[in-house]
């Protein structure tokens, strides 16, 4: 099993779990649809302010470093590119794991069909080493900061380019709810996983 499936087993098994049709959701996430993803294990550092289990860091960005940086530009572009700039890109969230975070009782009219809500995620460079994604969450769409909100310290965030436009779809799990899916997910997943999918 490549390195990547493990992620895209989590995200089956929880949209699986939320209610869809399995067929459904094992064709959607795939690397048909996915060329790479980012699986990213919150660090106190990287959560909202309400939501932080201790406030010494006033950060509220997620930080992005190493390797990973390469999801959101290829090393020439984050070269080029100025920290008092910031930039944006495509998200999509699904309406339903909003409200599982958020413990709103939800319905799903339509198991073969995601309902996603679409904007734009502030990205920004600090320093020659790291990406900081979220950068102004003022600026960003309000259903991407809903989502930030619903997760705490050790949960995930995983981002998912789509192959033919780059919108980044994210989806939120709760380490809780991680673990309930996958017996061994805490070696599966590292504090920030990034991987490319082949198409084939």
């Amino acid at each position: 099993m490549a390195a990547f499936d493990g992620i895209f087993i989590l995200i089956r098994s929880y949209f699986k779990k939320l209610g869809y049709n399995p067929e459904f959701i094992d064709d959607y996430f795939s690397r048909r649809r996915f060329s790479e993803v980012l699986c990213i294990k919150l660090a106190n550092a990287n959560i909202v302010n309400k939501n932080k289990t201790y406030r010494s860091s006033h950060q509220s960005h997620i930080a992005i470093t190493g390797e990973a940086i390469e999801f959101f530009y290829s090393s020439k572009e984050f070269e080029a590119l100025k920290t008092i700039e910031y930039d944006t890109r495509n998200v999509n969230v699904a309406r339903a794991n909003l409200d599982e975070l958020h413990n709103i009782e939800y319905n799903i009219p339509d198991t073969c069909n995601l309902e996603l809500l679409n904007g734009t995620v502030t990205l920004g460079k600090r320093t020659q080493s790291q990406v900081q994604f979220s950068k102004k969450n003022s600026q960003n769409f309000i259903y991407f900061n809903r989502l930030r909100e619903g997760l705490f310290e050790n949960d995930y965030m995983i981002l998912l380019k789509c192959r033919w436009n780059e919108t980044i779809f994210c989806v939120g799990i709760s380490e809780n709810m991680a673990e309930s899916l996958v017996s061994d997910y805490k070696k599966m997943y590292d504090v920030a996983t990034y991987l490319r999918v082949p198409e084939r």
